[in-house]
């Protein structure tokens, strides 16, 4: 949700102030929910979700305001996804849908598949490859690899 909403979605100005929003320069999206409808009342239904919701008269819209894939479109900074095809959590369905949107927007994104990796609690080599990948995702993207 950071690097895709635009200011124009009311969502950044909670805290006084007038100082300009800054633009992410990347992202790297560990297994995130990306339709938050789909998880309170679609096909992947999740009890914790429809819990956090609870009977919120509103809650059709704000899931759509709080939805990645809401703010799909071309100027985004790069998004990195990292999901396991088997996430009992967030649907890996999630993953593949947000990187279609993105990648028929023209946004520039990488999905990294985890075969077989659930959420989160993948194996060293699983991490060796995940952390290989980002650090040579950011190096494509001209972002800093390491704190300065």
């Amino acid at each position: 949700m950071s690097a895709m909403t635009p200011e124009s979605a009311g969502l950044d100005r909670q805290c006084a102030g007038n100082t300009p929003v800054p633009r992410v320069a990347g992202a790297i999206n560990w297994y995130g929910i990306t339709d938050v409808a789909d998880v309170i009342d679609g096909p992947h239904k999740a009890n914790l979700a429809v819990t956090w919701f609870g009977s919120l008269p509103n809650k059709d819209e704000i899931a759509k305001r709080v939805s990645p894939l809401t703010y799909v479109r071309a100027d985004l900074p790069p998004i990195l996804s990292i999901h396991g095809d088997k996430d009992p959590l967030v649907p890996y369905d999630e993953a593949t849908r947000l990187h279609a949107a993105l990648k028929k927007a023209g946004a520039p994104n990488e999905l990294l598949t985890i075969p077989g990796g659930g959420h989160g609690g993948f194996t060293p080599e699983e991490r060796v490859r995940i952390f290989t990948r980002i650090r040579a995702w950011l190096g494509e993207h001209g972002l800093p690899a390491e704190n300065p």
